[in-house]
């Protein structure tokens, strides 16, 4: 089996790199702004607790595209994806089929570490975290991104009436699951690894009998981050 160590370094890199690291940063990774007025209208405000996606709130955090940025740049250079690039574990074509698998159980091992550091953060205490966007990332490395793209152009409406995390990442696996077989087939086993990684953190969850946390700015004096549970 090749072993291409620059590419594995690179994608370790971005797939391994814990995002509560993206706030140590201070300046650097800090985004400002401008403060809007606060929308008083009772239909979109939400409730202290609600641990619901928000898909405003979502979509206006930055820190969100760089998960799935450097999620899907990390998967496509781990899996060989860029024209004239080699997988980081490629089989010879003369390999026999053991190192193969070998091959793909360890590129498999690299994505599912990927994802468990995601999932724990440490906020004073442990906590877990629906790494939703980072999952996102990791998806349109599909052999068909279509299916990807199908999946999020669902979900999201489908969220409005979605209670929590869990159920949001259950409903995406099964998306994923059902235009995977569409896009790309019944046997092709991508698509059941990667219905697998999105349903990752609910099962982690329940094992773990811990709540799947989300995060989100709450007005104080001086401004803190809790969670929303």
């Amino acid at each position: 089996m090749n072993i291409d160590w620059l590419h594995l370094l690179a994608a370790l890199v971005l797939l391994w790199f814990p995002r509560q690291a993206l706030h140590l940063g201070g300046d650097i990774f800090r985004f400002r702004r401008q403060r809007r007025p606060k929308d008083t209208n009772p239909a979109k405000t939400r409730e202290h607790g609600d641990p619901s996606l928000s898909f405003g709130v979502e979509f206006s955090k930055p820190r969100n595209y760089i998960d799935l940025a450097r999620s899907l740049l990390g998967a496509y250079i781990l899996l060989g994806l860029f024209p004239g690039f080699n997988p980081a574990f490629g089989p010879a074509p003369d390999s026999p089929v053991s190192t193969q698998y070998l091959a793909l159980y360890l590129t498999m091992f690299v994505m599912i570490v990927g994802v468990l550091i995601q999932i724990f953060r440490f906020e004073g205490r442990m906590t877990m975290f629906p790494p939703i966007w980072y999952l996102t990332g990791l998806t349109f490395a599909m052999p068909d991104p279509k299916a990807a793209a199908f999946a999020v152009g669902l979900i999201w409406p489908i969220n409005l009436v979605l209670p929590n995390p869990p159920a949001f990442l259950s409903i995406y696996s099964l998306l994923i699951a059902i235009f995977g077989f569409l896009f790309v087939g019944l046997t092709d086993q991508h698509v059941y690894f990667m219905a697998g990684m999105i349903f990752l953190p609910v099962l982690v969850s329940m094992l773990a009998r811990r709540r799947l946390v989300m995060f989100s700015k709450r007005v104080k004096s001086g401004g803190s981050t809790a969670p929303m549970s």
